[in-house]
């Protein structure tokens, strides 16, 4: 990913959000963070909402959720002015996010359900499963681990399918707690 990031940039293409996205993934958040922070300061509000989500996701996992609820505020103005549904998904999967980090799993569900029935009709089965992972923490945090194991087998799945292994990984990581308490003689 990383040469490609390169030559796209050696072709005049801008790698961002993908190469955000990508330190992001090695643990790198603060290369994250200043690489969306810089990709934001376009003007242009359709330009502004390739690099949104990714802003969102990155500030959340900074600590800075107050940065990642403007993001969230700004995505959902810019996708209420255009009218635009996949828009929609992206700005209710932000929204949904920050909810459950600001510790409101319950509003966390309306608008990731909005954005997962986006994404199940459009045929983007990565970012359905992306959003289901969000639901299954909120579920958690609202103590339904029914609910949740059920999200993360499906995401799991399409992970599985689309050979997405560090979001794999993730639900394997977040699952494995729950099978631990759930297994004959623990939590009973």
């Amino acid at each position: 990913a990383e040469q490609s990031y390169a030559r796209a940039s050696e072709r005049g293409r801008d790698p961002q959000p993908g190469l955000a996205l990508l330190r992001l993934a090695q643990g790198r958040i603060d290369l994250a963070a200043a690489a969306t922070r810089r990709a934001l300061s376009t003007t242009d509000a359709l330009q502004r909402t390739r690099f949104l989500p990714a802003h969102v996701e990155i500030m959340l996992a900074a600590g800075e959720v107050a940065e990642a609820r403007r993001a969230a505020d700004d995505l959902g103005a810019i996708a209420e002015g255009y009218g635009m549904e996949i828009l929609g998904a992206m700005a209710d999967h932000a929204r949904g996010a920050v909810a459950l980090a600001e510790g409101d799993a319950r509003a966390a569900l309306q608008p990731l359900g909005r954005a997962q029935q986006v994404w199940q009709r459009a045929g983007a089965p990565f970012l359905c499963a992306r959003v289901r992972v969000v639901m299954a923490r909120a579920f958690q945090a609202l103590g339904d681990e029914d609910g949740a194991a059920l999200e993360l087998e499906a995401a799991k799945q399409v992970f599985v399918a689309l050979g997405a292994a560090p979001d794999l990984a993730a639900v394997e990581a977040m699952a494995a707690p729950a099978a631990a308490q759930s297994a004959p003689g623990k939590g009973a």
